[in-house]
């Protein structure tokens, strides 16, 4: 399935832009950034903030082309770090924090609000997260935010201590998790599986862990091992990295080794990973009296590994936005830009589109079969700015 030629182009203020994973996001009819609109900072000292200042969406179907400021309310000093739209619902998730240096702590909130309105919805979350600063100063709290139905779910790291994840009925205001761990042992993120059911990487026991968001004390955690011979490879002294993304229909678990530029991706289907999960009863077809250990649900690759497919090229990056529906995107870099292969999972990852293109990055949407090319340019440690969006349908 071929690309059609260019339909549209997206400007993007570069002196606004602070583009990451954590402040960018297309839905079915916007893109959703994150900008720095202070008139009063030059060029280099935008490029230094940890933070945006405001939201800007882009109405793909809207007949006047151009960006809508939503000019978010915050308080002095606070500044947003995340944010996640669920569309189908209208409610826009965002997490702030206060650049308060004369405080011991970093402030954390959590704001619910009608993407329209901007109203504050009617929830009894309040949430208000204390970061403890240690030694580090010179960079915002890293948090990940995401929408499933009445849930919310937070993921915080503090600098080099700890993580929290928490997941809430935003309707009820009822806590369903609450999980400390070393910081981000369990992972960057998180990953939905179902309104029952979250599931983390746990980058250092090399496990997925399928975490029931029920409180039944017949509700273990099945842990899901990962074949060691699959798991990138890295000194014991220095630690994998892992994540936990998702779509409608796909799971994805990253685990990496950053220092080598190894990285695998396992991908599969919501609706076979919940097979393996604490909601089915019996969990799986041969559970053994000894896979029950300290509270908590042993399962070998052996017995949940045929459900996953596995991305195990050591060039192969993937990130959040390059998952859609039931398409995943690989990215590999080659001599003249990046080769991105577009695969349909429930076609037993029939290709749909394999081209070598001189984005850095591109966004899938199966339903409307388009796909958007990100022009961005690198600045700092790993940090990017957007110059455009370019816009394309396939044939």
């Amino acid at each position: 399935m071929p690309l059609s030629s260019l339909i549209a182009t997206i400007p993007v203020d570069q002196d606004e832009s602070l583009i990451s994973v954590g402040l960018f996001q297309v839905t079915r009819h916007f893109v959703v950034i994150g900008v720095e609109a202070s008139e009063h900072l030059s060029t280099e000292e935008l490029l230094l903030r940890h933070g945006a200042s405001d939201i800007k969406v882009w109405e793909l179907q809207a007949p006047e082309k151009e960006w809508r400021a939503l000019n978010f309310p915050l308080q002095e000093k606070e500044e947003i770090s995340t944010f996640k739209l669920n569309e189908r619902s209208r409610i826009l998730a965002v997490m702030t924090w206060f650049d308060e240096p004369e405080q011991a702590d970093i402030r954390m909130q959590l704001h619910m609000v009608n993407f329209d309105t901007l109203h504050p919805i009617q929830t009894p979350v309040n949430l208000v997260v204390p970061w403890k600063v240690e030694e580090c100063r010179e960079e915002s709290p890293k948090a990940f935010v995401d929408i499933y139905g009445d849930l919310v779910g937070i993921c915080v790291h503090e600098c080099s201590s700890r993580s929290h994840l928490r997941v809430y009925n935003w309707k009820s205001g009822s806590q369903l998790l609450n999980r400390t761990c070393n910081r981000a042992d369990e992972g960057s993120s998180f990953a939905f599986v179902s309104n029952t059911t979250i599931a983390v990487a746990n980058r250092n026991l090399g496990v997925v862990d399928l975490i029931p968001l029920s409180k039944t004390p017949s509700a273990h955690t099945h842990r899901l091992h990962v074949s060691a011979s699959i798991l990138p490879k890295s000194p014991s002294n220095l630690p994998l990295s892992s994540a936990s993304f998702g779509s409608s229909d796909l799971v994805v678990f990253k685990f990496g080794a950053p220092h080598f530029g190894q990285q695998v991706h396992l991908v599969a289907s919501r609706n076979a990973m919940l097979q393996f999960s604490a909601e089915v009863e019996p969990p799986f077809p041969s559970l053994s009296i000894h896979q029950l250990v300290d509270d908590r649900v042993d399962i070998p690759w052996s017995q949940w590994g045929s459900i996953v497919k596995v991305f195990s090229n050591n060039t192969i990056q993937s990130d959040p936005f390059m998952v859609d529906a039931n398409w995943f995107v690989t990215r590999e870099a080659v001599e003249g830009g990046n080769r991105f292969t577009v695969l349909d999972m429930t076609a037993d990852a029939k290709v749909v589109l394999d081209a070598t293109l001189y984005y850095q990055d591109v966004i899938v949407q199966s339903d409307l079969k388009r796909i958007m090319g990100l022009k961005s340019y690198e600045y700092g440690d790993g940090n990017r700015c957007f110059e455009s969006i370019d816009v394309y349908a396939l044939e």
